[in-house]
């Protein structure tokens, strides 16, 4: 697998490049672990839907933005 930082690049908070992600996906053929930049749930679905494997969260998770049942659901 391959572990691609996704966040905006604009520091804590940038959101998540799902162009860049979906860029990676389409050129490699591993899977694309996708993390960085995700906020809220919707950014984990932003990246699921451009074909990362997985998302990685985590300051997210510690700051309670969102819990790790309702993650894996999303």
């Amino acid at each position: 697998a391959i572990r691609l930082s996704a966040g905006g690049g604009g520091g804590q908070r940038g959101g998540v490049r799902r162009e860049r992600v979906e860029c990676v996906v389409e050129a490699v053929d591993s899977p694309v672990v996708a993390g960085g930049g995700v906020w809220a749930l919707g950014d984990g679905r932003a990246l699921r839907g451009v074909g990362a494997a997985a998302v990685v969260v985590g300051t997210a998770l510690y700051e309670g933005r969102f819990t790790l049942d309702a993650a894996m659901r999303a």
